[in-house]
Formats: C-alpha cells, structure tokens, sequence
C-alpha cells in the first residue's frame, strides 16, 4: 500500500483532497500536516480533522505545523473561502484532536521510518516542507515522491498577474525546496483552473448524490457566490483535489514536461513561478490533465 502524507492549509478544496484521499483504496494517509496558509493554523488543523471525520473511513494522525510564513506576515484568503476556510457553514467542532508532536519533527521522522516509501502530497504554502528540509535535508531527499500544488504554471497567478496563493503566500519556502533538488511534481494553478472546474450541471450532480459530496459542494459555498459576482459563472475549481487525483492516478496527466523552476522572493512580481527550459531540470510541470478522468474520480471518491 502505498503511504501518504498530506500537508494541507486546511480550506474548501483542502477539505475535498483530503475526504478523495481518505475513500481512495490504493493509498494510506500516514499522516496530515497542517500549516497557516488559506486560514489560520487552528483553524486549517479544524477543518483538516472535520475532513476526516466527514470521510467517514479511517483516522489518520494531524500534527500542527507553522503558524506562519518563513519571512512575511500570514497572509489568508478567507474573503474567497469564507471566515472559517469552508464556505462558512457553521460546522460543529470536530470530535478527535491534533497530536502534541510539531509537524515538521513528524515529517522528518515518518520519511526516516519508511525511506524513500513516502509520497508528500502538498496542497498549502510550503513553509513546512521548507523548515523540514532545512532542518534535515538528507532526510527529505528520502521522500519517494513530492506532488505541489502551486505556482501559476504556464499562465497567470490567481493572486496577483503573476503568483498563485500557495507561492505567493510564501515564496521564500517554495523557493527553499525547490533549491533542494526534490524533483517535485507541480500542478499550477493554470491547469487546475483548465481542467478541475466544476460546473453548474456538476453541482447539480454531487448536491443530490451523496451527504458527503453535498458537503463538498457546501464548503466551496463561499467560493460559488465569488465568482457569480464577480464573473457571472456558476461554479468552482478545486485546485488540490486535481494534484490528488494525479498523485493517485498519473494516467489523468495528458502531458507534462521536466524543466528548471524558481520562485521570485521580490518585487511585484513577487511568489511568481518562473520556468526554465535551457537549464538542468529540477521538478515536472503538469500541463494538462484529464478533465473526464478527474470528474470521476471525485464523484466516484465522494459519493
């Protein structure tokens, strides 16, 4: 069985991510690592144990990581997810609790205990991720595998022209492990938001489906009503759920290339991805997957 790790700034596509991984039979979540990102860090450690519960399977371990980014002030988009990270449904306080371990030693100790064994599925600022490379580099060079969901990929950023909210929400971090030589899998945001949108007929769909997916469709409420007033569409992307699915399955990425990454620390154009294609490569970028295969999987992992 293939074992996971999930870090996670616990929001409405967070929460989607984490119920897919949890109902999927051919992997098990070692572990989830929360850090502040989308939300606060009690509040993504929250929603990250209500995801759980909601998954209704079993009950991975969650460790609280950094409450904050590697150089800069937290920076939250709780305006597009709502106050509580999920659509603001007034959910009840989950009934399990984080244990008392610091995230980043767990990371270091879980790959140490399975080298070259664990997938870390990052779907938040890396600033975890970071702290843990730092602290133990010959450690995480350990990992089987790195999946990021980040970085605005061949497009624009969804936070400024430039910068995806995970990147831009810690640049430095992200900058740090891809300098490690990881060779992470990335999926920008262009992709996600290409191939990972749920339209109004899928909404329809997963309303009515199950109690799981309705929750999944509610804690993106927030989400929904941004972009209807602001760009009269139905619907919403679910950016960390599209790197699950790829991570559980790679025959959903139609087409991917290797190439050198980096992140820009400054300026305005600040948390932007930036891809060279004429140095040696450090990570695979995602260009396009499945949409068909995606929606599948999502509606056959929630229903």
């Amino acid at each position: 069985m293939r074992k996971i790790i999930i870090d996670t700034d616990t929001a409405s596509d967070d929460a989607v991510a984490i119920i897919m991984a949890l109902r999927a039979k051919n992997i098990h979540v070692e572990a989830i690592t929360t850090v502040a990102g989308n939300v606060p860090i009690d509040v993504a450690t929250r929603n990250a144990l209500i995801s759980i519960e909601m998954a209704n399977t079993y009950a991975p371990p969650v460790y609280v990581g950094s409450d904050k980014p590697l150089k800069r002030d937290l920076f939250t988009s709780t305006s597009f997810h709502g106050s509580d990270g999920m659509g603001d449904m007034d959910l009840p306080i989950p009934k399990n609790v984080p244990m008392k371990e610091y995230a980043i030693d767990k990371l270091i100790e879980l790959i140490d205990k399975f080298p070259y064994q664990i997938e870390l599925i990052a779907i938040g600022p890396l600033t975890n991720i970071a702290l843990a490379t730092q602290k133990a580099p010959n450690t995480m060079r350990k990992l089987k595998k790195l999946f990021i969901m980040g970085g605005n990929g061949l497009g624009p950023g969804n936070i400024t022209d430039y910068a995806e909210f995970n990147f831009y929400a810690d640049a430095e971090a992200a900058q740090i492990v891809l300098e490690e030589n990881l060779n992470p899998f990335i999926l920008g945001w262009d992709v996600s938001l290409n191939d990972s949108y749920v339209n109004e007929t899928d909404i329809d769909f997963m309303t009515n489906s199950s109690t799981v997916s309705n929750f999944c469709v509610r804690s993106n409420q927030s989400i929904i009503e941004f972009n209807q007033r602001e760009f009269n569409k139905t619907g919403f992307v679910l950016p960390d759920p599209a790197l699950l699915a790829v991570a559980i399955d790679d025959k959903l990425i139609e087409d991917s290339i290797k190439t050198y990454s980096a992140i820009v620390t400054n300026g305005e154009r600040y948390g932007q991805l930036i891809v060279d294609f004429d140095k040696t490569p450090n990570s695979t970028l995602c260009k396009k997957m499945s949409t068909i295969k995606f929606k599948e999987m999502l509606f056959n992992l929630t229903k």
